[in-house]
């Protein structure tokens, strides 16, 4: 967010600009995941990324959720950067003690879109699943 203020100094006014930057508090779960153990469930966690000037950035990681394919995550903290063309992308991956994590399916929306929807929303991931995003 761009707030913009006026300065008056000594007869002469300025036009100043200033970047806000917000932290959004969200609390992330997910429904129906694929299971994508060949022994147990799979043990979902998620990377929640923020794309700011282009780039994604990672701004934070869930827990690990053991044998649990409908997971809610503790409340985490993001900063959305001045929220203006911010956008979330979130993956969820399945941990492996003994390989490679796999992921298992990622979604992204715009922080404007988000909070045009009043800070609820649920995701459809393409390998089936859904992730919920609610602002606290």
């Amino acid at each position: 967010m761009i707030v913009w203020f006026l300065a008056a100094e000594l007869g002469t006014y300025s036009l100043a600009q200033e970047t806000v930057m917000a932290e959004i508090n969200l609390v992330l779960s997910a429904q129906d995941l694929p299971d994508t153990d060949t022994v147990g469930e799979t043990d979902p966690y998620l990377k929640l990324y923020v794309q700011r000037a282009g780039s994604w950035v990672l701004a934070t990681m869930t827990e690990i959720q053991k044998n649990n394919l409908n997971p809610r995550y503790a409340p985490c903290v993001v900063d959305v950067g001045d929220g203006e063309g911010s956008a979330l992308r979130i993956e969820v991956w399945d941990h492996d003690r003994m390989g490679s994590d796999e992921l298992v399916g990622k979604a992204e929306l715009s922080v404007s879109e988000f909070l045009r929807a009043g800070g609820n929303v649920t995701l459809s991931l393409p390998g089936g699943g859904r992730i919920t995003v609610v602002r606290e």
